[in-house]
């Protein structure tokens, strides 16, 4: 060996988890049990072992999928009284009482993603 000889050794790396892929229900519990715990996502994971990366995709992809549905009540059969859909979000859609239940549907969805 000469003086401009370069020895590379190889980097001592942790052992990589088992990859185990949970159902969207286990990731639902947990963000759910995240919220409630008062700790912070970051914090939650850490304590959980859980990939705040994977937790956070699974957050977004479940707020998509989740839409909030509230009780209506009605107060008297009027016939020409609209159907109101209002949102936790404060956005609504007016439509008449005999809408086809099929045209309701496209908007609907819209509305559940806003």
């Amino acid at each position: 060996m000469n003086d401009n000889t370069l020895i590379l050794t190889p980097k001592e790396t942790k052992p990589r988890k088992p990859r185990i892929c949970h159902s969207p229900e286990y990731w639902l519990k947990h963000i759910q049990a995240s919220r409630q715990s008062g700790l912070s996502k970051q914090a939650y994971c850490e304590q959980n072992d859980l990939a705040p990366s994977t937790f956070f995709k699974w957050e977004r992809r479940l707020e998509k999928q989740t839409a909030q549905f509230v009780a209506v009540s009605v107060m008297s059969p009027v016939e020409d009284v609209a159907v109101k859909i209002i949102l936790p979000n404060g956005i609504g859609l007016s439509l008449p009482v005999n809408s086809d239940p099929e045209c309701l549907r496209p908007w609907i969805k819209t509305l559940a993603v806003l």
